[in-house]
């Protein structure tokens, strides 16, 4: 299926640089994007949809993220970092299973995937790593 999404501010990559294409049009079809630009394309579309007062922009990307480490989350939030670290993460962490962290993971990527992050690149840190 065709589709063209018209009317829309899109931040668009051009020329080592991002710039603003205001009441854009882009073009999908399937799973892939065909066309960007302050015109409309040539051809048809199966579909358009009017995205006027809308803003269209590349997928926002995690690049530093401790998947395994959702479920510690909020412990300790209130201390200096030594003292969280030392005294509260790292002890829990020390007695985090493969499947604890398999479990965090999982929580982390449902919330990742709500949120219209990029999925991450990422690893479960010691858990590959175990003999």
């Amino acid at each position: 299926m065709k589709r063209l999404l018209k009317g829309a501010d899109i931040l668009a990559w051009e020329k080592d640089a991002f710039t603003c294409i205001r009441n854009g049009y882009l073009g999908i079809d399937g799973d892939r994007i065909d066309y960007v630009g302050a015109e409309p394309p040539r051809g048809a579309y199966d579909e358009e949809k009017d995205m006027t007062r809308k803003l269209l922009l590349p997928g926002l990307i995690n690049g530093h993220t401790h998947t395994g480490m959702s479920l510690l989350r909020g412990m300790g939030s209130d201390l200096p970092l030594d003292k969280w670290l030392f005294d509260t993460i790292f002890p829990v962490e020390d007695r985090l299973t493969d499947e604890d962290l398999r479990i965090g993971m999982e929580l982390s990527m449902l919330e990742i995937s709500r949120t219209c992050t990029c999925p991450p690149a990422t690893r479960p840190g010691r858990s590959w790593t175990r003999a």
